[in-house]
């Protein structure tokens, strides 16, 4: 998927890593943030 301005004729592939607060798992390894996995639309298509 990727976004082309109209009548540019190319192609830009954007991604974005969403982050949150760390479970405990996660945060005895790296207390600052984990990532967020959305898995269905409803959770990103906003």
């Amino acid at each position: 998927m990727g976004l082309c301005a109209e009548g540019e004729g190319r192609r830009e592939d954007l991604f974005a890593f969403l982050t949150i607060e760390p479970n405990a798992e996660v945060g005895a390894v790296h207390p600052k943030a984990m990532p967020v996995i959305l898995t269905k639309p409803e959770g990103w298509a906003t």
